[in-house]
């Protein structure tokens, strides 16, 4: 009851420190998780769906290229946009993975870990966005209908990549670390630290 650490903060109670009000403390920090996690957690799932059908289709029209099924040969710009976007496909799906475990686990370090891939994920999106600005562009006459579908989904993807990247970075986690224990007997060391818990947890 003197000393209460968790792996990923730093958090000293005072002997002197009731009960009720760390109750209500940690319902305050409980809210604040559930009403944030749960944005991320939407925005992940929007992201994998987008992933999987773009994988989808990229991996289809990839298979065409390797068994010549195709009468004419995609242009140069349609086969970088289908290799890139089948690359940033399968890191997206461990970005989404990263971000399930921050979900989770809710503390910095899974933070640091889904915003990590998050920007890799982020920094190829707006390589094969590139790519697809380019294909919107040029229109090749052999241009296939699955290829415009790939431009299109990888720009609103690149969107959504934002939104997830700006929520992660953006968003607090639970209890920062606090200063030093205070000694028993302190008078007001209740209130203070109430108040610098609470503070922390906004």
């Amino acid at each position: 009851n003197v000393h209460e650490q968790s792996p990923t903060s730093k958090l000293t109670l005072s002997p002197t420190y009731s009960s009720t009000k760390h109750q209500l403390t940690m319902a305050a920090v409980v809210e604040t998780k559930d009403s944030r996690h749960k944005l991320i957690a939407f925005i992940t799932l929007i992201n994998f769906a987008l992933f999987l059908t773009r994988a989808a289709i990229g991996g289809d029209l990839m298979n065409e290229i390797f068994e010549g099924d195709r009468s004419t040969p995609p242009s140069a710009v349609a086969q970088q946009l289908v290799i890139v976007t089948l690359i940033q496909c399968m890191i997206g799906f461990a970005a989404c993975g990263s971000s399930a475990l921050h979900c989770s686990a809710w503390n910095e370090i899974s933070r640091a870990v889904a915003a990590g891939v998050g920007m890799i994920t982020l920094m190829l999106n707006f390589l094969v966005a590139g790519y697809a600005c380019k294909q919107i562009d040029l229109r090749p006459a052999n241009t296939d209908s699955r290829e415009e579908e790939l431009a299109v989904l990888a720009i609103i993807q690149l969107l959504c990549m934002i939104i997830y990247f700006a929520m992660v970075n953006s968003f607090t986690h639970g209890i920062v670390t606090l200063g030093s224990p205070k000694k028993p007997g302190n008078a007001g060391s209740d209130k203070s630290f109430a108040t610098s818990i609470t503070t922390s947890a906004v």
